[in-house]
């Protein structure tokens, strides 16, 4: 217990708590709110916004680099594609796909073409459409849409 109180109020770094963390299953049980209130700040934060992009851009150099196609570059593509995916959201809704940069391969468009997806679906353009109905009801109907 008092390793708990120790550790939540007095070490400054987050590493070391994230270290102590790990130590054993008791310590895991007893930081984990701490940890995950952390991890959650973290993931909503320009600092992890800015990671992801310089990790993005890396592995875009990176994929470019390959002369052949190989077990790993296809593994690596799949990766770009799952961050895509995963960061979608926050990269299209605030204007982070200019400092984005594509893979410019042929290895990374036949690998497109092979899996049936287009550059536009990666990470497509969101419009919001807002349309109001006035109801007999005197409520208020919202309907948000999603176009390519």
């Amino acid at each position: 217990m008092a390793l708990q109180i120790v550790a939540t109020k007095y070490l400054l770094d987050p590493k070391d708590l994230i270290h102590l963390h790990m130590v054993d299953k008791e310590r895991y049980m007893s930081l984990y709110p701490k940890v995950r209130e952390m991890y959650d700040a973290y993931l909503n934060s320009d600092k992890y916004r800015k990671d992801t992009i310089r990790d993005m851009n890396k592995m875009s150099n990176m994929i470019n680099q390959f002369k052949w196609r190989n077990k790993i570059l296809n593994n690596m593509m799949y990766d770009y594609i799952i961050m895509c995916y995963e960061n979608w959201s926050w990269i299209t809704l605030n204007n982070f796909k200019g400092k984005l940069k594509w893979p410019s391969s042929i290895h990374f468009e036949r690998f497109l073409q092979e899996h049936g997806i287009k550059h536009n679906e990666l990470l497509p353009s969101v419009e919001f459409h807002y349309t109001h109905h006035h109801r007999p009801t005197k409520q208020f109907t919202y309907y948000k849409t999603i176009s390519y």
